[in-house]
């Protein structure tokens, strides 16, 4: 076992190290340039009612979501395989899908919303679908699924399920909360939130798990029919902006046309590039520190809270913590795009963390233990076990990535990089809603098929995406 211990704190130690070498420097600088302003920011009573109206808004959003989504995890969990593998591919999506473009589909003459109830709408939109994949994955390998006694699942199952659904609210704050007038008390507030996904994580290990597959339970064709309407309603949550902002940029409009489309990205194929290498090179990256750190702390007590720590601080945090190196190293492109780089690798390395963990978690250490009493070194162990086992759910944290790289413009936007998202919301600025509702929509769609290929490589009840 000591030889297993150590192969686990090598492996781990190697992601551990180079995460913290990226991301103490934006952390120290966030820190560094905004303590002195929290008294001022605590003495100013209108920062501080925004600050209150913000978490309440975000508690609010979280308590809808987790209520409404509710019937649906249930739902969810007594479907078929096969059309439980389609409600999947959209609910998932959801963590992908863009908030602005979400918001952007929204603002049309037809719906008259106000930002605020737009905002809520989108939140909503995006919440909902993802609590029923995450929790409804996770009740459908319980133990105690099957019955149909009210008070049994009250008792039994509901106690069971509590550190999910509790985990699954944490997770949602933490995409509702905006940010506070001060960045330190943000991060305050986000790692309270982590801080709890964590610890219901480790509940969540500690409970027992069956991994076979229960058939549906027959029910009476009204609660079929009330079943379908509702998952169809889900659905449409993500599926439907998504086409209404095609369909604005393409048809309603009828403004842009194929030829148009080309014209439009002539001149926006280096941004488009960009963007794609971007996404790219970040994904590698963050595939080679998340599967170290998965490998390292999937049977040890390493902190899980550091390793999920960037995602908490936000990507316009770690980007305003890296303006804070241009003193010593310039404001050149280069450098943005690199600290636009180590930016979206912070934030890719907890999400593939959080896919790839459980099944780090599934493999089998008498493996590891066999092939080194038989003489093979830590990495031939590593390369031939871990990395052959791991390579579908790899491909799968990849994939997804890069949708989510690709869907994300906070870093770029605040140090001042032109991306395509970039692009798209100067357009929106400028008025030019069709033409941004256009560049728009090709995000998505490319936000999607990697997103698809992604969980294409899933395989069913190893993981909450």
């Amino acid at each position: 076992m000591k030889g297993i211990d150590a192969f686990d704190r090598r492996y781990s130690l190697t992601g551990y190290l180079l995460l913290l070498v990226i991301f103490l420097p934006a952390l120290a600088f966030v820190i560094l340039n905004n303590y002195n302003t929290i008294p001022t920011f605590l003495n100013n009573s209108e920062a501080m009612k925004q600050t209150g109206l913000s978490f309440l808004y975000a508690l609010a959003t979280a308590a809808v979501a987790l209520i409404v989504a509710f019937p649906g995890i249930i739902i969810y969990s007594k479907c078929s395989k096969k059309i439980r593998a389609l409600l999947r591919v959209s609910f998932a999506f959801a963590f992908c899908f863009p908030a602005v473009l979400m918001n952007m589909s929204l603002e049309n003459e037809y719906l008259q919303l106000s930002p605020f109830f737009r905002t809520a709408v989108a939140n909503l939109a995006l919440n909902i679908p993802l609590i029923i994949a995450m929790v409804g994955e996770y009740l459908r390998r319980l133990d105690s699924i099957g019955t149909s006694e009210t008070h049994f699942f009250m008792t039994v199952t509901l106690p069971k399920l509590a550190p999910a659904l509790l985990g699954a609210f944490a997770l949602v704050l933490l995409r509702c909360m905006a940010p506070t007038g001060n960045t330190i008390v943000s991060l305050i507030f986000s790692v309270l939130f982590l801080a709890v996904l964590v610890s219901t994580d480790k509940a969540r290990k500690q409970i027992k798990l069956s991994s076979a597959y229960l058939p549906p339970r027959k029910g009476n064709a009204f609660t079929a029919i009330l079943s379908f309407i509702y998952m169809a309603v889900a659905q449409c949550l993500i599926l439907l902006p998504g086409l209404l902002l095609i369909l604005r940029s393409v048809l309603i409009n009828g403004r842009i046309s194929f030829e148009s489309y080309r014209v439009l990205f002539s001149s926006s194929l280096t941004d488009l590039g960009l963007s794609l290498a971007i996404a790219f090179v970040s994904s590698v990256i963050a595939s080679f520190l998340s599967v170290h750190i998965c490998v390292g702390i999937a049977n040890t007590g390493c902190s899980l809270l550091l390793a999920l720590l960037p995602f908490a601080v936000g990507p316009v945090a770690l980007a305003e913590g890296y303006t804070g190196l241009y003193p010593w190293v310039g404001q050149t492109q280069a450098v943005k795009l690199i600290f636009t780089l180590l930016c979206h690798i912070l934030i890719l390395t907890p999400i593939q963390i959080m896919i790839l963990l459980p099944v780090a978690r599934s493999l089998s250490g008498n493996l590891r233990k066999t092939s080194v009493s038989l003489g093979n070194t830590s990495a031939q162990s590593f390369r031939h076990i871990d990395l052959a086992l791991l390579e579908t759910d790899i491909l799968c944290a990849l994939f997804t990535s890069i949708a989510i790289s690709i869907a994300s413009f906070g870093a770029a936007e605040t140090l001042g990089l032109s991306t395509l998202f970039s692009q798209s919301l100067r357009l929106y600025s400028e008025g030019k809603v069709t033409d941004a509702c256009a560049i728009g929509s090709i995000i998505l769609i490319l936000c999607f098929i990697f997103f698809y290929m992604g969980i294409g490589h899933t395989r069913e009840g190893k993981r909450n995406v």
